[in-house]
């Protein structure tokens, strides 16, 4: 007996038939490709309407671990893992949560953070405030395709500050405005941090994060 399966591999609709004993192969091509077509009505739903978001540095979930150079380079990335009895759920920020649960966690014992690794690749926290024009830094790579909701993903990255938007205290920023760009959806916002020498500074932040429906790519790119 043989099993017929219709997909759409987004040139040209075709049929894969499988035998009775399909290789792995096979079946990694067909999740990859519906992993695929969901994030790509991802891209397709409707535009986001201007919302602003301040973030301060007590916010920080690394609060605490960067005593030193060391831990300071050790919190750049997000470990991509599985939470054990060591680790603790972060949960003081809605922005934390996906469909009310965690996906970030840390651990007192090991000074570190970590990402849940049904949701997310590694993450590398990208500093905005010190991005040239068009320079891009790659941020990783989504997992579950539902995380690159942008309603959920670009306040997510803002507030846990993986996105980095502040150098000293405290930043405001806009989302203003969305751009498809092939694959690709351009998010981009524009605003200001703030930091002290002798008296308060204020700087001009503005940057775009892009996310890759195809690869699941996510990124910043400085403006």
């Amino acid at each position: 007996m043989q099993i017929s399966l219709q997909y759409y591999n987004f040139k040209e609709s075709s049929k894969l038939v499988l035998g009775q004993a399909p290789n792995i192969f096979s079946f990694l091509t067909i999740i990859a490709m519906l992993l695929s077509c969901h994030a790509l009505d991802t891209k397709n739903s409707t535009p986001m309407k201007s919302w602003k978001i301040i973030s301060h540095r007590s916010e920080s979930p690394w609060a605490g671990f960067t005593s030193s150079w060391e831990e300071e380079e050790k919190s750049r990335i997000v470990q991509s893992a599985k939470p054990n009895n060591n680790y603790i759920e972060i949960i003081q920020y809605k922005e934390f949560l996906f469909e009310n649960k965690p996906i970030l966690f840390q651990s007192n014992k090991e000074r570190k953070v970590i990402v849940d690794n049904e949701y997310f690749s590694d993450l590398n926290r990208i500093d905005a405030t010190k991005l040239n024009k068009l320079e891009r830094g790659i941020i990783g790579k989504a997992k579950n395709p539902k995380v690159l909701q942008p309603e959920f993903l670009l306040p997510f990255l803002i507030r846990s500050q993986i996105i980095q938007t502040l150098i000293h205290t405290d930043s405001e920023l806009e989302f203003i405005r969305e751009e498809d760009k092939g694959n690709e959806k351009w998010f981009y916002f524009q605003g200001e941090h703030h930091y002290y020498t002798n008296s308060k500074n204020t700087s001009l932040l503005n940057f775009i994060v892009t996310i890759d429906y195809f690869t699941q790519e996510i990124s910043i790119i400085g403006e």
